[in-house]
């Protein structure tokens, strides 16, 4: 991980300094890919426990449509994403780790605006990177699936990601659990790093009733509400679509996150000013402390 890199997730975030700290993972079950959805390697027709996927990239041109969704209005829907064996080691993964009390309320903002706002947000989330040194079942599948998606992504849109930036979790929405409009990419934070924003729906046997769409607003005046049934991908831009989730009547899972592209010198003195020269020794003595092995604490 660069200096950069490292100055600009300390400048910007309050999490500790081992969470930024590369991994080395083991090494992963994997899946085959299957035609249906080679745009992104991830195939609905296999199950978490298959031993065997690709590791090139896939022809962007198999599914051009999607591509050409995105583009053009910044937001792109696949249903059937994950097949119905990928959906339940999913959710049997949420379920297993909020007993283990893993999930926390979540908060908004970053830094020291991230706090908790029951009026904007009421969610409890577990953050799934950076990847888990002993990942379990469901990610196993979710982590290589989501690397190749970041890639194709910026293979196709020429940006430049940084997978050792994505941010991914998993999302417990309870009855009556909601997140107002808002945009994922916020100028003069950390988050402008973020290029494309993702969420892959859980929620089996999911009606009207139960709410939780995803609003996309699509401009001043149109919206597009999303129903998050199972399976389902959506991809949008992070900076150019405002959205929320609407109140959910039942319980609502999902994994979110986003894809974010190579921190500039730019952005470090964008998100520095003025403080950025007094924090410098502190920041760099932390590069040090975390190069010689601070993630083992």
């Amino acid at each position: 991980m660069s200096v950069p890199l490292l100055l600009l997730l300390l400048l910007q975030s309050s999490q500790p300094l081992s969470s930024f700290v590369p991994r080395i993972t083991s090494t992963s079950p994997t899946f085959q890919i299957s035609p249906r959805h080679t745009l992104f390697g991830l195939s609905a027709a296999t199950s978490p426990s298959s031993s065997s996927l690709s590791s090139s990239l896939p022809d962007l041109d198999l599914n051009l449509a999607i591509m050409k969704d995105l583009e053009t209005n910044d937001y792109a829907i696949v249903d059937d994403f994950l097949s119905p064996t990928q959906i339940d080691a999913v959710i049997e993964d949420i379920a297993s780790l909020r007993s283990d009390n893993r999930f926390s309320v979540a908060g908004i903002g970053q830094d020291k605006s991230n706090t908790v706002n029951s009026e904007i947000r009421k969610t409890e989330t577990m953050f799934i990177y950076p990847k888990l040194q002993f990942p379990t079942n469901a990610l196993s599948f979710l982590y290589p699936a989501l690397d190749r998606m970041a890639l194709t992504l910026g293979s196709r849109f020429q940006v430049k990601m940084d997978l050792a930036l994505t941010e991914a979790l998993y999302a417990y929405y309870p009855n009556g659990g909601f997140y107002k409009k808002h945009i994922d990419a916020v100028p003069s934070s950390a988050s402008v790093l973020r290029e494309f924003s993702f969420l892959i729906y859980l929620n089996k046997e999911w009606s009207k009733s139960d709410g939780g769409c995803l609003r996309l607003y699509t401009n001043d005046e149109n919206h597009l509400d999303v129903e998050p049934t199972a399976g389902k991908l959506v991809i949008f831009k992070s900076d150019t679509l405002p959205h929320e989730v609407l109140e959910t009547s039942a319980e609502r899972l999902a994994v979110v996150g986003w894809f974010n592209r190579e921190v500039t010198p730019g952005d470090i003195s964008a998100l520095g000013g003025g403080d950025l020269i007094t924090k410098l020794p502190l920041l760099l003595a932390s590069a040090v402390l975390i190069g010689v092995g601070v993630s083992m604490l």
